[in-house]
């Protein structure tokens, strides 16, 4: 049996392979469904409910798969688990290309989502066995990346297909195909890690970063910031469409513009080291809510709309990185776990809001969803913070 010495990993092929895979899971498989909802509305004929119902069910996929993933990485080691999270992002996009109801659609919208949860803790334990030696962190941050990715690849393929989504989502499922056979020949065996004997039990490890007090303020500030995204994720470009009048091409283009703006997150721990945990999340969570808010009033001020997301993409990935850190200082014994449960929390919180948001959308109109989330942004930042110092 091979020992980790004795492993021949190519570390940067690793890094790149789970970059491809967080790409695909986030950036196509879960964040795509608010690029298409105007032509999946079109196409099935369903209401803001309905689809924030379906963007609710995505989100709490995550919520699952994450825990049973992070329980099958200790048993059977990476490899099969992120295989498994490329499979399941290209039978869930697959049934949305093939979708013939909204319930067919609801289902593949679903699996893909379960993916984002089954690809995260494969991609972090396999960075920290066989991720380029004293650069872990740098690798880590480069594969952080892929929603970024995935997201402007979204937009070039949407403006590619345009009046096509059935095409985009088989490219899209063909893709993440391809880049489950890159991640598969990528990540060594089990059998080249060694047994897992000395790993924490995940479901306890989470268990006891619950129940720690310490953390209860740092899950709430996660659940509230979810809730407080969920308009701009799930109705953004129908909004800006709809209410806005922008054409399919712009509002794509704002869309890649969105996931662009995210790649400014990987300064997010130089800002964090320079102000501290209790400032960055403050101002972040006020741009937001202030991004949500242009958005909901402004949507075909064509200059105030692709500053709008702009802005609410790099809060999004900052505030994601704030959550990492301010859960993981409290339990650097069981960082994996608390990560987990940090980023558990933001799509707890996106579950439970996306359906508020589309009734909210329904009966009040979808820009008073926008102005409830930023409600929650503006007054979340200065009601729930990491502790003075911090």
């Amino acid at each position: 049996m091979a020992t980790p010495s004795s492993t021949v990993v190519r570390p940067w092929g690793l890094t790149a392979s789970g970059l491809a895979l967080i790409a695909v899971c986030y950036g196509l498989a879960r964040f795509a469904y608010g690029l298409f909802l105007p032509a999946f509305k079109d196409a099935f004929h369903f209401g803001g409910t309905l689809s924030g119902v379906i963007a609710g069910g995505s989100f709490a996929a995550y919520c699952v798969t994450v825990v049973a993933a992070a329980a099958a990485v200790a048993r059977f080691g990476p490899r099969p688990v992120a295989a498994a999270a490329g499979v399941t992002a290209a039978v869930g996009m697959a049934l949305v290309a093939a979708a013939t109801d909204a319930g067919m659609l609801a289902m593949g919208v679903l699996i893909a989502g379960a993916s984002t949860g089954v690809a995260s803790p494969p991609l972090a334990e396999a960075i920290g066995r066989w991720g380029p030696r004293h650069h872990h962190d740098r690798a880590q941050a480069i594969v952080n990346a892929g929603p970024a990715a995935g997201i402007v690849a979204s937009g070039f393929v949407a403006l590619s297909a345009l009046g096509h989504w059935r095409i985009a989502w088989a490219a899209f499922a063909v893709v993440a195909v391809a880049v489950t056979c890159w991640v598969t020949l990528s990540l060594p065996g089990r059998s080249s890690s060694g047994a897992d004997t000395h790993a924490v039990r995940p479901l306890g490890a989470l268990t006891a970063v619950a129940r720690d007090r310490r953390s209860w303020t740092a899950l709430g500030a996660a659940a509230l910031f979810g809730a407080a995204s969920s308009a701009t994720w799930n109705f953004g470009r129908e909004h800006v469409m709809n209410a806005g009048g922008m054409s399919a091409t712009v509002s794509v283009l704002l869309w890649v513009v969105l996931g662009a703006a995210e790649l400014v997150g990987l300064s997010a721990g130089d800002l964090i080291a320079r102000h501290g945990l209790r400032r960055v999340w403050t101002t972040a969570l006020a741009l937001l809510g202030t991004a949500s808010a242009v958005l909901g009033l402004l949507p075909g001020q064509l200059v105030a709309a692709f500053a709008g997301i702009a802005v609410f993409g790099a809060a999004y990935v900052t505030l994601t990185t704030v959550i990492f850190f301010w859960i993981t200082r409290m339990h650097p014994e069981t960082t994996a776990a608390a990560v987990a449960l940090g980023f558990l929390m933001i799509s707890a919180g996106q579950a439970v809001a996306s359906p508020v948001v589309g009734a909210l959308a329904d009966h009040m109109g979808t820009a008073f969803s926008f102005l409830a989330c930023a409600a929650l942004g503006v007054v979340g930042a200065r009601a729930v913070r990491p502790r003075t110092g911090a």
